[in-house]
């Protein structure tokens, strides 16, 4: 874990703490996070995105019509987006919904004060 702590000391004897806990964001994590808020809100504004509808390929003599299965993406945890997917794909490989954590009932209990 890393810590990057900021103090901060005023005139009117105040004081300020900033600190960030945990590891930082990795560049290529942030960007997809970026693109993907962009193309949620090209959704909701009604604009062209690139988010997947159901329909995906029509045919028009024919009459043939493709529906994706979006269900199976929101279950894989994919958003349908190649590069964020590749990105989701790369940081979980296995697809877990949380991290992996060891617990015994030997260790000790650890505690964590917070001050609001």
């Amino acid at each position: 874990m890393s810590v990057d702590a900021g103090l901060g000391i005023f005139e009117d004897n105040t004081m300020t703490v900033t600190y960030i806990r945990g590891h930082a964001v990795p560049q290529a994590v942030l960007n997809a996070a970026g693109t993907l808020a962009c193309e949620y809100a090209k959704a909701c504004m009604g604009g062209q995105c690139r988010l997947p509808g159901r329909l995906s390929t029509v045919a028009r003599q024919g009459v043939q019509l493709t529906f994706q299965n979006i269900d199976e993406l929101i279950n894989n945890m994919f958003t349908g987006i190649p590069e964020v997917d590749m990105i989701i794909k790369a940081y979980n490989p296995y697809g877990l919904a949380r991290p992996m954590r060891v617990w015994s009932p030997d260790l000790p209990q650890v505690r964590q004060v917070t001050i609001p």
